[in-house]
């Protein structure tokens, strides 16, 4: 803008122009710079307003993780690269129907937002968690850091348990690209109480 004003300073100087057309000019000048900076504005707000879309679209509400359809894009990238040591874990979420009859559907949401941070803590690099829906997650890896889910669960529902919900508890089934290792499911429960 400096540059542009410089130019017209310059330009007058060398062509002069009567008074008339020198305001004419210099009016055209600032219209141009006012719709360029109103474009310029547009096309910020556009970029903001979409990538806020294209966020909503692939995360979850509630938890922020990824959503099913963000599971879904992650899915089928993993499944292209290497479905042989793709490995799922679905996780379920014990007792929410319970504590939102009990405690009502705020603590329940508390809850799951409780659940989905602390599992999203303590997974290893390489694990990705989801938030399919409801009391849903389904965590997805290689083969090799699959062993390293049980433990990583066990401590995200002994965190969840010292933060207010005690009766927290969660199921998860493993099943991996090559072979179904089910119906194999067990109940997390963490081996030590909490500690302050």
């Amino acid at each position: 803008m400096v540059f542009s004003l410089y130019t017209l300073a310059v330009g007058t100087l060398v062509f002069p122009l009567p008074l008339e057309q020198q305001f004419g000019v210099v009016w055209s000048t600032l219209m141009q710079f006012a719709a360029g900076s109103l474009v310029a504005w547009l096309l910020a707000f556009t970029d903001r307003t979409f990538g806020m879309l294209q966020r909503g679209a692939l995360v979850d509400g509630l938890t922020d993780l990824g959503n099913r359809r963000a599971f879904d894009d992650a899915l089928a990238e993993a499944w292209e690269a290497d479905s042989e040591e793709l490995c799922l874990a679905l996780v379920d979420v014990d007792g929410l129907k319970l504590v939102n009859d009990q405690l009502g559907h705020d603590a329940g949401d508390r809850l799951i937002r409780r659940f989905a941070r602390a599992v999203a803590r303590h997974l290893g690099n390489g694990q990705q968690v989801f938030r399919l829906g409801g009391d849903e997650f389904v965590v997805l890896c290689s083969r090799d850091r699959v062993q390293n889910l049980s433990p990583s669960l066990a401590r995200a529902v002994l965190q969840v348990r010292c933060s207010g919900f005690p009766q927290a508890s969660a199921s998860m089934g493993v099943a991996s690209g090559s072979e179904v290792q089910g119906p194999k499911n067990c109940s997390i429960w963490p081996t030590s109480g909490c500690t302050r």
